[in-house]
Formats: structure tokens, sequence, C-alpha cells
């Protein structure tokens, strides 16, 4: 079973998107949708987003908000899941700058298995927890370093990462193409992986949003500091350490 809803996109126009029904899918596509999970400073001082990678695409909703925010950027996704990608397929259609791949990423080349989400898609992962069910589906794998590569991903201004615990091992293959990065979303499910993406990321990115869902459960945004020092609010806001 789905259920549609109409959203709005780029310079007002209506789109249809599909979803899958499930528990709470509703309330997680309005906050999706609604700007709430992936707050943009794409509009810093004129910035505009050229290219867009979302690596766990899932049925769309989150590449659909930036496109709506970049109406002319390309727009990168990568989705296993053969029923979310058919879905994610379905809500881009309009999007005339999407390069849809269905497969997910991931620091080696091969196959995996999928455990399906216990409630809904949006908790598909390869790992087994308490949120994934008794069902699975074989899934693709393509290295990630190898794919950004291919696709000539040599200049990025949004990544955004949702894989269901995969962040890490996904971050660290990219390894230096990560310095050709603007803005970083990535979704974390533990708290030894919320510390090692900050340890991996602090050196050339500052910390612009983050927000806990609750314990091992959040999502971070991290932002060139070239980017975010472009903007001399930021430097105001800088609180000298008391002597």
């Amino acid at each position: 079973m789905f259920s549609t809803a109409t959203i709005t996109g780029p310079s007002g126009m209506a789109v249809e998107f599909r979803y899958p029904d499930g528990v709470h899918m509703r309330s997680h596509l309005q906050e999706i949708l609604g700007g709430h999970a992936y707050p943009t400073p794409a509009t810093w001082h004129g910035y505009v987003p050229t290219v867009v990678v979302d690596i766990g695409a899932n049925i769309g909703a989150s590449a659909i908000w930036f496109w709506s925010r970049a109406p002319k950027a390309r727009i990168v996704c990568f989705e296993p899941s053969a029923e979310n990608f058919a879905y994610l397929t379905s809500n881009m259609a309009s999007c005339a700058t999407a390069e849809l791949f269905p497969w997910g990423l991931f620091n080696r080349e091969g196959g995996a298995t999928m455990h399906l989400g216990a409630e809904q898609c949006m908790q598909n992962s390869i790992v087994r927890s308490i949120e994934t069910g008794a069902k699975t589906e074989a899934i693709t794998l393509r290295r990630a370093s190898s794919e950004f590569d291919r696709l000539g991903l040599d200049r990025i201004s949004i990544l955004k990462l949702d894989t269901e615990g995969c962040e890490v091992p996904i971050l660290e293959d990219l390894g230096t193409r990560l310095e050709a990065i603007d803005q970083i979303y990535v979704e974390y499910h533990s708290e030894e992986d919320r510390r090692a993406i900050d340890a991996m990321l602090s050196r050339r990115f500052m910390l612009a949003h983050a927000r806990a869902t609750q314990i091992h459960r959040g999502v971070l945004l991290y932002v060139t500091r070239t980017l975010a020092e472009s903007d001399p609010l930021h430097a105001a806001m800088r609180l000298a350490r008391p002597q």
C-alpha cells in the first residue's frame, strides 16, 4: 500500500510525491520536506549549490528538498533497495538534472544482505538491529571513492549521507575527496560513530547545526571553514575565553 501527497517543488510547482505506508512515515516526510531535517545554509552570501550528492536517497524526500532549494543543481542519488528506488524514480521524475543509481555506496564492491525496516522503509540497513525485521533483500554495493571518480564528482556543494550505520566507512573511503565538498549532512547511529565523524571532519569543517533525536541518533551539518567564515556575522558570534 502507498499514499500520495502534493508538495511544492522549485518555483512553486506542484509535485506529486508517492510513499509506502509505514509507521510515522508521513511525519518523517513532513519533517524532511519542511526543511527541518536538513536545514540548509545554502543561501549564505549568495552561495548557490551546483552539485548535490544524496547517499541513501531512500524514496527521494531529501533529494526533492535540496532540488527545491537549488533547482538547477546536478542531483546524484544512490539507493540500493529495489522498492525504494522505484519510489525514488517516480518522485524525481520532474527533476531533469537528477541522476539515479540503484546501488548503495560503501568501502568495497560486492553484494550484501539488506535487513528491511521493521516498521517502515527508512529503517532499512545492512546492519541488523532493533529497528529491522525478518525480511531481507539482496543489494549491490559499490565503492564510494570509485563511484565519485567514475561520475566526475570532483566538486560537490552538498553531500547528504544517511546509510543506517555505514556512514563512517563511506567517509573514510572518500578520504581526500572530502576536501572538495562544501557542506556535509550526515546522520549517525551510534555515539562512537558521532565521535569518529567529528574527528574526521573537524580539521576542514565547522559544525553548523546538530540535532540529537535521542541517544545514538542524530543529524549533523558540517560546513567548510571558508564558507562559514565568509559571513562576518559568524565571526562576530565567537566569544573569546575569559582571562
